[in-house]
């Protein structure tokens, strides 16, 4: 439907500030067609994510918790 969802990007710590995420956002933006619409998600407490995405010229549209239940 012309929306693309980056759901969470992840960069192995020793690779990390190197421009490596926003180098794949723009890659998807710009090799994706018939985009409308991009949407990206993640922890509402990951402050380097939100800033990376902002950054981008992206804005919080939407806010809300998911709880993980881990059973051993």
């Amino acid at each position: 439907g012309g929306v693309l969802t980056i759901d969470q990007i992840a960069v192995d710590p020793v690779w990390q500030r190197r421009g490596i995420a926003r180098a794949m956002i723009l890659y998807a933006e710009g090799n994706c067609k018939d985009i409308r619409l991009m949407r990206v998600g993640t922890q509402v407490s990951n402050i380097p994510a939100l800033r990376l995405y902002e950054n981008l010229g992206f804005r919080i549209a939407e806010v809300s918790y998911v709880f993980h239940c881990h059973y051993s």
